[in-house]
């Protein structure tokens, strides 16, 4: 399914984001225009440095040069408030590195980069962080260095595999190159975020060398690694340690940007040629539905390299910043690219021309475009925020046939509520409905619950009586303190993060038991006698007195705070499985 289609269609919870912002103001907010507008500046100034946002209000920026010393210094900007705070620092000073993200459990990993101003003397060193969103409190480990420097490195993914009884996962972190030097982190980590059993082996050598090259992670937990002055693109699969071929781009280029798109394609564009003499201002897609062919995606407005791309919310590709042929930065640059046409079009421009800026979406619809080098090479703290153009107003809401849409509180794009069953009048269905798999959180008389729309799309169906306390996102509603549903460490199905890699249980037609060789989750040996698969360990056990219990409720499901998923800020569907209160569990293995 088309991901930015099946996302509009499940997410029934954004209207409730909407919802709260209405509850306030009585009224619905105006479409925003297209525009720039300066933001707070980092505390230091910065190039060649990292930016990760994550699934709550915040961006971490870490590293970079300025003024020929790298640095080690990190800072927090705070979506809603505007501002920014210190982090802690890492280990060493690095600048142009990957930085890698496990995004279900908000931990991410800072490995190698240059610790001087030549860009060739990739150092070893590397750190992670994990990060509280309850506590709001940092966790820092430094962990063992790598065997040989890396800087410029383009397998930026993670992957790993789940084992939610041990609360334990196994991470895959690959580097590789400049060159053909492939090496990967291999760690045992815990849900406190701690490491152990850490290590960096030598992995399958990447069949052609390359230098600033583009890894792109898919959906399948494989990495597109394309570009680097290497025609050639290749798949790495982290597990098998395998590389495969993916077809040769048109034009032989490096210093490229590369964006996954919605529909699982990937762009690639820009950079210039293998003897720097001259900039490449074509496009290319590759679909993984074809993957030994890459197909010409229009041209840009501006050639350049050293810039960035992201796709925004309503499916469109914003290029930003970068250099032009003499090494400044590109003036007038900034433009996005329509899926549907292949073309660019200029886009509201930056106060300030930068190159190697930082290009971070941040869930509500605009895009926060921090630091870089000015005309003069001297490194950037000036941040600005870009505002797309809206195309409805955030709340507004429409019928078409019997359905019911919401205006999603970025602007961007209607989203589906629900199919209603007696029809839909002034955007809100006619009687009592909801979007079958739909998860809300639920005040009780004593305590909130999680409940689950029927599949008849009538009624909510009570799943869970939370002990601390509910928490929702746009996606899904889950018990504080226990994992969100897409987390991996159980997974209930009904979400719209990325699938979870490894054996997962999906609770659907099968059985529950112990250890099968993949996680020790699931094997084809029935519950005991009277006991039921638990949805929420998946472990054999007794029924809970308040499993299934149907509830007749047309409520409207609690607000949501933010509709992004962390680093690219665009929230991505599920294919996991449903869920069931005492069917048992099967093994599915899905990819990160």
């Amino acid at each position: 399914m088309n991901k930015t289609n099946g996302f509009r269609l499940v997410v029934l919870a954004v209207i409730a984001v909407v919802g709260l912002v209405f509850a306030d103001s009585g009224a619905a907010l105006a479409q925003a225009p297209e525009g720039m507008s300066e933001a707070a500046p980092m505390k230091e100034a910065r190039a060649g440095h990292t930016a990760i946002k994550f699934p709550g209000a915040l961006v971490m920026v870490c590293g970079g040069t300025a003024g020929g010393t790298s640095l080690k210094t990190c800072e927090n900007y705070d979506v809603k408030a505007g501002t920014w705070a210190s982090a802690p620092s890492m280990s060493a000073g690095r600048a142009y590195y990957a930085v890698t993200y496990l995004q279900d459990l908000q931990i991410f990993f800072h490995p190698c980069g240059t610790s001087t101003p030549d860009p060739r003397s990739g150092h070893t060193s590397a750190d992670m962080y994990s990060y509280d969103q309850q506590t709001q409190k940092w966790k820092w480990q430094q962990i063992p260095p790598s065997q040989r420097g890396h800087a410029f490195f383009g397998t930026n993914s993670v992957m790993f595999l789940n084992h939610p009884q041990q609360g334990q996962a196994t991470v895959y972190v690959p580097l590789v190159g400049p060159g053909t030097d492939v090496e990967v982190l291999t760690m045992l980590l815990t849900q406190t975020g701690g490491g152990s059993d850490v290590s960096w082996v030598d992995g399958a050598a990447i069949p052609h060398a390359r230098d600033r090259h583009s890894g792109v992670p898919l959906e399948d937990g494989k990495v597109l690694v394309v570009g680097g002055y290497a025609a050639e693109a290749e798949i790495y699969d982290p597990k098998a340690d395998t590389w495969t071929a993916a077809g040769s781009l048109n034009i032989n280029r490096g210093r490229q940007a590369a964006v996954l798109l919605d529909d699982d394609r990937v762009l690639v564009c820009g950079g210039d040629l293998p003897d720097h003499s001259l900039l490449v201002g074509t496009c290319e897609l590759w679909d993984p539905k074809d993957p030994g062919v890459w197909t010409r995606a229009g041209d840009m407005n501006s050639a350049r390299v050293d810039f960035s791309m992201v796709a925004l919310a309503n499916g469109m590709v914003l290029a930003a910043g970068g250099q032009d042929g003499t090494g400044k930065p590109v003036v007038s640059a900034e433009e996005f690219w329509d899926p549907d046409t292949t073309l660019w079009t200029r886009a509201a421009q930056l106060k300030t021309p930068r190159a190697e800026p930082t290009v971070t979406t941040l869930g509500t619809g605009q895009v926060l475009i921090c630091g870089g080098k000015d005309g003069s090479g001297a490194a950037l703290a000036s941040c600005e925020l870009y505002q797309p153009q809206q195309l409805c107003a955030p709340g507004s809401t429409k019928c078409d046939g019997k359905a019911a849409f919401v205006c999603d509180s970025t602007g961007m794009f209607f989203m589906k509520v629900a199919d209603c069953l007696n029809g839909c009048q002034d955007g809100s269905c006619i009687g009592e409905n909801c979007s079958p798999g739909a998860r809300r959180c639920k005040d009780a008389v004593t305590k909130e619950t999680v409940e689950e729309c029927a599949a008849t799309g009538d009624h909510w169906v009570h799943v869970e009586t939370c002990d601390e306390g509910c928490e929702y996102d746009a996606a899904t509603a889950w018990c504080t303190g226990t994992a969100r549903p897409d987390a991996g460490i159980p997974d209930t199905g009904h979400d719209t993060g990325k699938p979870d890699a490894g054996c997962v249980p999906d609770c659907e037609d099968a059985v529950c038991g112990q250890g099968d060789g993949c996680g020790g989750i699931c094997e084809n040996g029935a519950c005991p006698e009277g006991q039921v698969c638990d949805p929420v360990i998946f472990m054999c056990g007794e029924p809970k007195p308040d499993a299934g219990a149907p509830v007749v409720d047309s409520g409207t499901p609690i607000p949501q705070t933010d509709g992004g998923a962390g680093g690219g800020g665009s929230a991505q569907p599920a294919g996991n499985g449903g869920t069931d209160s005492g069917g048992g569990c099967s093994c599915a293995v899905l990819g990160l």
